[in-house]
């Protein structure tokens, strides 16, 4: 289980030193493990998910990454009900993929939201839920 963990730090890293695609690639590997060893609907399993769609996003695959963030929206809506603080993130991180679909210069920010309330709004890195994903192991 600390492997996953050590990797999900790892594909951030790539995240965050602009390594995009390194990154992609790494969550989706540890993604698909944690889907087989934890299940679909585990914590940890929902973090390296949302990742992957921001890290997807920041390549400028907003669709599928706006498809994916819909997806992980609806299994948080279920799992952790409508006023948990992940499923708000989760909602504010889909908001900023559609915003940048929308605006002209397509930019996305560049920084994942932590959880933690930012004037800004929601940002893309992974930093998001690390302190909660440290939690699950």
């Amino acid at each position: 289980m600390h492997t996953l963990a050590t990797r999900h730090r790892l594909a951030k890293f790539h995240f965050e030193s602009s390594r995009l695609e390194t990154a992609r690639q790494q969550f989706e590997d540890v993604l698909r493990e944690k889907t087989e060893v934890l299940g679909g609907q585990h914590h940890a399993t929902l973090i390296t998910r949302e990742h992957l769609a921001l890290t997807l996003a920041a390549l400028g695959h907003r669709q599928t990454a706006a498809e994916d963030l819909e997806a992980l929206l609806a299994i948080r809506l279920r799992t952790a009900g409508e006023h948990h603080p992940l499923t708000s993130l989760t909602l504010a991180n889909l908001e900023s993929v559609r915003e940048s679909m929308q605006n002209k210069t397509g930019k996305i920010p560049s920084a994942i939201e932590d959880g933690s309330p930012e004037p800004n709004g929601p940002q893309f890195s992974p930093r998001s839920q690390d302190h909660r994903q440290d939690r699950t192991y």
